[in-house]
């Protein structure tokens, strides 16, 4: 399904150039009612709670192009016993369609330049799009659109052939491709979604829901987990304005966190990582603690890294729960500092103020290394941090990089 682009790139280039609006550290975000959408797939939720989804229903190519979705919804019912991958990869977005979706944006782009410089204005002040902010805000929705639907092709893809993953060990499918409890499990989430496909009013929710249904029925709904943050955090959160952080020389003190590669709930390395944080605590490095690391090691594990840590350092270390910050998600040291620089960014923690991460010597002398700053680069696209050295032994200061706000476009699990 092809259309042709019927717009100029300079009309293209005119449209609300000047959008380029800051992201807002009080930005507070538009909630679908599902966490792994909202953080997954943010723009489709910005997209159904905006103007912009009557726009998009009106043109011509998005309303065939979800009547074509749904027809193939449709034929489901028709078809039990067949193998449900034939029926799923109908939902990987084709490279023709994905460029022919970026097309019609920009059209709407043209026939709407209000109702998406809307849209595009939420997007930059949400932080989500920081890297690509300097876009105009057609290009701005176009990258975000093919950055979306490219991470709804690797959901359905990889987690109905269990293969693909960058990291297999922890992130695969639950149920092995081609088994009968997959088959099973496949066949019964295309009878859900034939049986909710009248809801589905926007050209990307057959797709989305699909992707969505993928991650539910494999049991990896990580990125919602402890969600809201604020709720879980709201005793350490309240205590951020009334900081005199002239008083600390770290605003906060990171401790990662290391799954047992057993059934334990916690590692010795994160007791002793626990150990060193609240040293660093009492020491009056800084007034807060933010513990990172989500259900990792071993493969779907019960345990977070994060909630055993916050445990074992007030129940058995003795640190005020109001000092602690859940971080539940990251998965890797890289994202243990990103989302940790998201707290600080997001919650009121003086940006221009170091941040002391405190991990046994190992990892610090791997975080100090140069190829995990390359690390950083290959698999997020920038380092999280700048100005990084080593305190100790067992201490790393760095200074916060903006661009962590930056929205993963290829883990589901982390975005």
């Amino acid at each position: 399904m092809r259309l042709s682009m019927g717009v100029s790139f300079l009309t293209l280039l005119t449209i609300s150039v000047h959008a380029q609006t800051a992201w807002d550290p009080h930005y507070t975000p538009v909630r679908s009612g599902s966490w792994i959408q909202d953080k997954d797939f943010y723009l489709f939720t910005l997209m159904e709670g905006t103007a912009v989804k009557t726009a998009v229903q009106n043109e011509p190519f998005f309303a065939n192009l979800l009547t074509s979705k749904d027809s193939l919804l449709g034929s489901i019912v028709h078809a039990r016993g067949k193998s449900p991958q034939e029926f799923i990869k109908a939902f990987v977005w084709t490279p023709e369609e994905i460029t022919s979706v970026d097309s019609a944006l920009c059209l709407v782009c043209a026939k709407s330049p209000k109702v998406m410089g809307v849209l595009a204005a939420e997007m930059r002040r949400s932080g989500c799009w920081i890297r690509d902010a300097s876009l105009n805000d057609s290009a701005l929705v176009r990258k975000a659109w093919e950055d979306a639907a490219l991470k709804e092709n690797r959901v359905i893809t990889n987690y109905t052939t269990n293969k693909g993953f960058r990291y297999a060990a922890i992130d695969s499918a639950t149920f092995g491709p081609g088994s009968p409890i997959a088959r099973e499990m496949l066949g019964e989430m295309l009878m859900m979604l034939w049986h909710g496909k009248d809801k589905m009013s926007a050209f990307f929710q057959p797709s989305l829901e699909t992707a969505l249904n993928i991650l539910f029925i494999n049991n990896r709904d990580e990125a919602g987990r402890f969600e809201p943050l604020d709720s879980t955090n709201r005793p350490a959160y309240t205590r951020v304005t009334g900081t005199v952080w002239k008083n600390f020389p770290y605003s906060a003190i990171l401790i990662p966190g290391e799954g047992p590669e057993n059934e334990w709930p916690m590692s010795p390395m994160g007791k002793y990582r626990c150990q060193l944080g609240a040293e660093a605590y009492r020491a009056g490095k800084a007034p807060f603690l933010i513990v990172s690391g989500g259900f990792v090691h071993p493969f779907q594990t019960p345990y977070c890294e994060a909630e055993e840590m916050k445990e074992y350092l007030i129940h058995v270390l003795g640190v005020p729960a109001e000092a602690v910050i859940l971080e539940p998600h990251a998965r890797h040291t890289t994202t243990n500092i990103r989302n940790a620089n998201r707290i600080l960014l997001r919650k009121g923690f003086p940006p221009d103020k170091r941040v002391l991460c405190m991990s046994t010597a190992g990892q610090t002398a791997y975080i100090e290394a140069p190829f995990f700053a390359a690390r950083c680069r290959m698999e997020m696209g920038y380092v999280p941090f700048t100005d990084l050295h080593a305190e100790d032994a067992f201490g790393v200061s760095y200074r916060i990089d903006p661009a962590s706000l930056q929205m993963d476009a290829i883990d589901p699990l982390d975005p």
